[in-house]
């Protein structure tokens, strides 16, 4: 199961106090979409204690994780070799 979990990715949807920190924000995270002037969705794969670091230096007022199902982990990690 140690590999699968490597390949898990994770969605982080943050809520930022104003829509610069929002746009700084995007800029430090190349897996994050915009989802209105300040809140950030950020796909992260792997161990997320950079991403913490990283947020420290901003105004959060909201967090929330998604975590992928094992099905989408398990067709992530195998592809279509398990069709």
């Amino acid at each position: 199961m140690t590999v699968l979990q490597a390949h898990k990715h994770q969605q982080f949807h943050i809520t930022l106090a104003n829509s610069n920190s929002a746009d700084a924000l995007v800029q430090e995270f190349h897996q994050s979409v915009r989802i209105d002037p300040v809140r950030v969705s950020v796909s992260l794969q792997g161990d997320p204690n950079s991403m913490v670091r990283t947020l420290a230096k901003y105004d959060i007022k909201g967090f929330t994780m998604e975590e992928e199902s094992l099905e989408k982990i398990f067709m992530n990690h195998y592809g279509k070799e398990a069709m």
